[in-house]
């Protein structure tokens, strides 16, 4: 059959509603992560355990999240990301919104997390990436990053958002009043506009990237069958970025308010910087995005971590006034943004469209354990130094580690474009 390439353009004039409704289901993925710092002291004060054993709660979901994302990945692959994506989104709001249930007992603490983590892993990245993957080859980087844009938008509004709550609810009440703001932003988009090449049952040759799965990637480069893949260089490397710029990241990120209400400013406007973070971060996904469509994705790869260094930097050698403070925001947030879109890039084009959920959910759990670790070094530091100052030189290491890894990391091909039936 006569066959002709299918442009960027075409690609998100027949799609583009699926990385719009994909914005709003990333977008309450990282509640429980950018609202855990304003919760912190509140759960602190009420039940007098220590900062450690309060991270140990995204510990525990870290556990379970490791061990499940490879089995929620494979029902991506068979079922589609939509049948997961949907009633995912009803069990997570439901799971958050126990916390206002709590009791003084860290084992209910621990069993709660590990359902809220459990449910997140069905809005969790792997579940937009796979589809967004399956409709774009051409505009496939700047397709992932906008539906990505999502995360930021929820690291942006949730840390106002949630001490808006506390304070006008009560921290009990605040979890209830959040999981209802997700439920009503997400799921309706999700419902109307979220699908994938499979939930449209298109005939062969109209021209979406499932249809073609592996013929859309160079042999040379993606591992035939999920042994070969696990076993290869390329998921190896993805592995070692997969956990190590998390855990910089959240490190950071989550304790960031009291980082910055330690040394003078107010909560209210600590919240407000902390969301800058969120707005960077779109931003780094968006310019990162589009880099990757037009340029060698391991060199942009690299080059995405850089403003990570100049934010550990900045902690480490300037006093933190609001001016600092602002610009380590910033820096953070562009630096969060393109590791996140440049870890779910590179592995849709690494391995074969029809194994990312599986491969992606593998990864996901590794993210997930970095993320973990995390806010619970953050927290060690802190009861055992009484200050987060050794923080940032072991946040800017892992970031570096990070740049190397991808300096091993063969060159990306150029995207493969799909066919379009006359």
């Amino acid at each position: 059959m006569p066959t002709e390439l299918m442009s960027a353009k075409e690609e998100w004039g027949k799609h583009w509603g699926v990385p719009v409704a994909a914005i709003a289901g990333a977008s309450i993925s990282v509640t429980h992560w950018y609202s855990f710092g304003l919760f912190l002291p509140h759960i602190q004060k009420e039940f007098s355990w220590s900062r450690t054993e309060i991270a140990s709660g995204l510990t525990a979901l870290s556990i379970i999240c490791v061990i499940l994302a490879p089995f929620v990945g494979m029902l991506i692959d068979k079922y589609g990301p939509r049948r997961v994506a949907v009633p995912s989104i009803f069990l997570y709001c439901g799971c958050f919104a126990l916390l206002s249930l709590m009791g003084d007992s860290l084992y209910l603490w621990w069993f709660v997390w590990i359902l809220i983590g459990t449910t997140s892993l069905g809005i969790k990245p792997t579940v937009w990436t796979t589809a967004v993957a399956t409709l774009f080859v051409r505009g496939r980087g700047l397709a992932i990053a906008l539906a990505l844009s999502g995360n930021g938008l929820g690291q942006a509004f949730m840390p106002f958002l949630s001490a808006q709550m506390i304070e006008h609810l009560g921290w009990r009440q605040a979890f209830v009043g959040i999981a209802a703001f997700d439920l009503v932003l997400a799921a309706p988009l999700v419902w109307l506009f979220f699908y994938s090449a499979r939930d449209r049952a298109h005939p062969v040759g109209v021209g979406t990237a499932a249809e073609f799965g592996a013929k859309a990637q160079p042999a040379s480069h993606a591992p035939n069958g999920l042994r070969q893949a696990y076993l290869s260089p390329q998921f190896a490397i993805l592995a070692i970025v997969a956990f190590c710029y998390p855990t910089a990241a959240t490190s950071i990120t989550i304790p960031f308010v009291p980082i910055v209400t330690e040394q003078g400013l107010s909560i209210q406007t600590a919240a407000i910087v902390a969301g800058l973070i969120g707005i960077a971060s779109i931003l780094g996904r968006l310019i990162t995005g589009a880099l990757f469509d037009r340029f060698d994705g391991k060199i942009v790869g690299i080059a995405a971590f850089t403003p990570f260094v100049g934010a550990s930097m900045l902690l480490i050698f300037l006093p933190m006034t609001l001016l600092s403070a602002v610009a380590v925001a910033l820096l953070t947030g562009l630096g969060v943004g393109g590791a996140v879109q440049g870890n779910a890039y590179l592995t849709t084009r690494c391995f074969d469209v029809g194994k990312l959920g599986t491969i992606g959910g593998t990864l996901t759990g590794i993210q997930i354990v970095g993320g973990g670790a995390g806010p619970l070094l953050s927290s060690f530091i802190f009861d055992r130094f009484g200050s987060y100052n050794p923080l940032m030189w072991i946040s800017a290491l892992l970031i570096v580690m990070c740049m190397a890894a991808l300096s091993w990391l063969k060159r990306v091909p150029e995207p493969a474009a799909a066919p379009v039936a006359h």
